[in-house]
């Protein structure tokens, strides 16, 4: 019997990043829970998905992704913001959690492996 692997959330507008994603973590040992695009479909699927990593693009569409941190963070799940406008606009209790983009497969592990089960 296979031991089930962990279930990452990825939100994300990127259509081509998203599937690039989706292959990048099932090499780092994820399954991939369900995908959003949107602050809408993200909250929903913050509320909902069972999941032990979200990666959330911090600029969805134009608009903010804070909302959705907020959820995740409640809910006590792993959090990795990637963004392409740098860490200058985020709270210093979250720097630690950005992969800047673009970014690669072993940025993305080395922000998994150093990375807190939650954001205190």
């Amino acid at each position: 019997m296979q031991t089930p692997r962990a279930r990452a959330l990825i939100i994300e507008d990127n259509f081509l990043l998203v599937e690039a994603l989706i292959d990048t973590l099932d090499i780092l040992g994820y399954d991939v829970a369900a995908t959003a695009a949107s602050v809408e479909q993200a909250i929903d699927a913050a509320h909902r998905v069972q999941c032990e990593l979200a990666l959330v693009d911090l600029d969805l569409r134009g608009k903010n992704a804070w909302p959705v941190v907020d959820i995740l963070r409640r809910r006590g799940i792993r959090i990795i913001m990637t963004t392409a406008t740098g860490a200058c606009d985020m709270p210093l209790g979250f720097r630690g959690t950005l992969v800047e983009k673009p970014f690669d497969i072993g940025m993305l592990r080395r922000a998994i492996d150093a990375h807190p089960s939650h954001i205190a």
